[in-house]
């Protein structure tokens, strides 16, 4: 049986999440989530290699704020430069790329990783990637995030 590149998106996300971010994570049904309402940060990259694809987060400015907290032993005083949420994002995004590879295809095959790049998408966006087929929903602490993952 192959392996579905959305679980094992899912085991990802939330190894390196409690690992490294040490934040709890669940999964939950897109259906769960309301409407998003404000822009979203997106942090994307691609791969190639045995095969190609891309992989994104999205999440909220505040997650990213906390995440860059946790994994960089900043304290939460609300000062975060847009830089440094930037920089948390792509960490935690180029190392839930490397452990889904491992998990999907093994550790032989050798990738070529794109650097990560963040961007922002308006809550329409955010709302229509909510809705699409392949799309991971969790709840980390007390917020949303969406993982996705494209091969081919």
């Amino acid at each position: 049986m192959e392996n579905d590149p959305k679980e094992i998106m899912e085991k990802a996300v939330m190894h390196v999440l409690e690992a490294m971010a040490f934040m709890f994570v669940e999964t939950v049904t897109q259906d769960e989530l309301s409407d998003i309402e404000d822009t979203c940060l997106h942090v994307q990259m691609e791969f190639t290699g045995e095969t190609s694809g891309d992989l994104g987060l999205v999440f909220p400015p505040e997650l990213a704020a906390s995440m860059a907290e946790n994994v960089l032993g900043i304290e939460p005083d609300g000062s975060i430069l847009e830089d440094t949420l930037k920089d948390a994002a792509e960490e935690i995004l180029n190392v839930v790329c490397g452990q889904f590879l491992t998990l999907m295809f093994g550790d032989k095959p050798i990738f070529e990783l794109s650097v990560p790049h963040v961007s922002r998408l308006d809550s329409r966006a955010c709302n229509e990637l909510l809705k699409s087929p392949g799309v991971v929903a969790f709840m980390v602490e007390d917020s949303f995030m969406l993982g996705y993952v494209k091969l081919g």
